[in-house]
């Protein structure tokens, strides 16, 4: 069920929009995020929130691995590759969709940007393999840093959720979102 209906995006607006824009989606506030999550469940979609306690990359990886079910023999792992192929054979168990809600994830891009960014684009594409299959996965990314910067994935700038207030930055004068 990768395409949208009519009547779907007619219910679930929001949630079409937010996809529309990308695999991966940037939310500021959490009361917008604990709206969005409400809103996906409603939808169908299955979510999983991982909150990152620090900005420890092996620790991220662990708890990202555990909250969505990998097999036990593949938690202890920290490996990007590994979690690139175990993240191809995620399972979409009657659902609308999967979305993971990582929350505080300026904690990893203020020690490691560069992880940050492998980690967005194991989603941007894992999302476009999925799409294929019928199956839509996105990445949900809460920052308590509003000017928080991220680079392009899969060929596009993660971009603020619509119901986030526009700030406009220096940089984001060649932008046009």
């Amino acid at each position: 069920m990768a395409t949208f209906t009519e009547s779907e995006i007619h219910r679930h607006w929001h949630v079409w929009q937010m996809y529309r824009d990308g695999p991966v989606a940037l939310v500021h506030r959490e009361s917008l995020l604990d709206q969005i999550i409400v809103e996906l469940k409603d939808a169908g979609y299955i979510v999983h929130i991982c909150n990152t306690e620090s900005s420890d990359e092996i620790s991220f990886e662990k708890t990202l691995r555990s909250v969505l079910g990998f097999p036990a023999n593949q938690l202890g792992q920290t490996n990007l590759n590994a979690f690139n192929d175990s993240l191809s054979d995620l399972e979409f168990p009657n659902c609308t969709g999967i979305v993971v809600v990582v929350k505080h994830v300026q904690k990893l891009h203020e020690n490691d940007p560069i992880y940050l960014h492998m980690i967005m684009d194991i989603f941007a594409e894992q999302s476009r393999y999925h799409l294929c299959f019928g199956h839509r996965l996105m990445l949900v990314l809460q920052s308590d840093d509003r000017d928080i910067r991220l680079q392009p994935v899969g060929g596009r700038r993660p971009v603020w959720n619509s119901r986030e207030p526009r700030y406009k930055h220096e940089s984001d004068a060649d932008d046009t979102g």
